[in-house]
């Protein structure tokens, strides 16, 4: 497991993918700060063994990435393609990191695939085992980046993913305080609207039956005619 500052390096052509590894570049630096990922290793102070210089720069590296145009085993015209040259610097960029160890993660630019085995030297074929992500650098650029750096941080650095958040313990309440926030407003909202609901529809039905007895009471006749008087014997009688 790579330690907590290990480093990212690029390695290219720039006949073959100068471009797309600038952009490559930049969004890794925002993601693991300037400090961490490099580019362009060769360049080192005259009389310096390239050997020497290049193991010193591996020692911190967490992942070496082998950015691979369609150019990238830089056929010449007559003659044998560069990746084929022992002193070819990309190879021996990445037999080193294959040598030590160090994971090795094939990017294929717009399209490009991995040679076959009979294009590489023998020391390189321990590359095709690994699992090359495509990185196209029209729309998809973005999106296959995000999986690169996601990649990274589990593979390489989980301790540079951003660390989770922990919330504090809430201060001790009083069992009042708790019990009222603890209550579901919204459910306590829609159970007051359906009583006040049931007792509008009880008021409703009884003044309605009110209503009705007192039409009842008015459909009464009330006879108030006064009775006969009662009969008086006539005196001759």
């Amino acid at each position: 497991m790579a330690g907590a500052q290990s480093t990212i390096i690029l390695s290219y052509r720039r006949e073959d993918s100068a471009g797309v590894t600038g952009r490559i570049f930049d969004r890794l630096i925002q993601e693991f700060g300037s400090g961490r990922v490099f580019m362009d290793i060769d360049s080192m102070p005259a009389g310096v063994d390239f050997h020497d210089h290049l193991q010193e720069i591996l020692a911190d590296c967490g992942a070496l990435l082998v950015v691979i145009g369609k150019g990238w085993r830089s056929q010449r015209k007559g003659q044998l393609p560069r990746i084929m040259d022992p002193d070819d610097w990309v190879r021996i960029e990445v037999e080193t990191a294959l040598e030590r160890g160090i994971p090795v993660v094939p990017l294929l630019i717009d399209g490009a695939a991995l040679p076959g085995r009979d294009q590489l030297p023998e020391s390189l074929w321990p590359l095709l085992r690994r699992n090359a992500l495509p990185v196209d650098s029209g729309r998809d650029f973005h999106s296959q980046l995000s999986r690169l750096v996601r990649d990274l941080r589990l593979q390489i650095d989980p301790a540079g993913a951003p660390p989770a958040t922990v919330a504090p313990s809430p201060a001790p309440q009083p069992a009042t305080v708790a019990a009222i926030e603890a209550i579901n407003w919204k459910s306590l909202g829609r159970w007051i609207l359906l009583l006040a609901l049931i007792i509008t529809l009880g008021a409703i039905a009884i003044s309605g039956a009110d209503s009705d007895r007192v039409r009842e009471k008015a459909d009464v006749k009330i006879d108030v005619t006064p009775p006969d008087p009662p009969a008086i014997p006539h005196p001759e009688q």
